[in-house]
């Protein structure tokens, strides 16, 4: 039932975020804690910034939402993030799996591969 329920609220503020044009233009690292920063802007404040910082495996926000026990677009914004470096990092691990195990089966065959950049013909002569 938790589970349900923050997904929900997760969507809602995903797309709360998503109406009102916010953006995460900025992250970095907290060098005391070494915590991951994610700077994103505010919808109801112009040139106001709200950071979010991963603290244990949780996303922690400065803004008021938070404080009413809300789940913010901020935060929802971050998830977003966090969920698409992710599986784009997953995508690039399958990439990097698929070259080695070419590289493997090649390495086991008798005739290498090379290069060679001499013209020729798919056609029989």
């Amino acid at each position: 039932m938790i589970v349900k329920d923050m997904r929900s609220a997760y969507e809602r503020a995903l797309a709360r975020a998503n109406r009102a044009g916010i953006r995460v233009p900025g992250r970095g690292i907290v060098r005391s804690t070494g915590e991951q920063l994610y700077a994103v802007n505010s919808a109801t404040e112009a040139n106001r910034w709200h950071l979010v910082v991963v603290r244990g495996g949780a996303l922690v926000c400065d803004c008021a939402a938070v404080q009413r026990s809300r789940y913010c677009t901020h935060r929802g914004l971050v998830h977003a993030k966090l969920r698409q470096e992710a599986k784009s990092a997953r995508e690039v691990a399958d990439i990097a799996e698929v070259a080695r195990r070419i590289h493997v089966a090649v390495a086991c065959d008798e005739t290498p591969l090379y290069r060679d950049n001499r013209p020729f013909s798919i056609f029989k002569s």
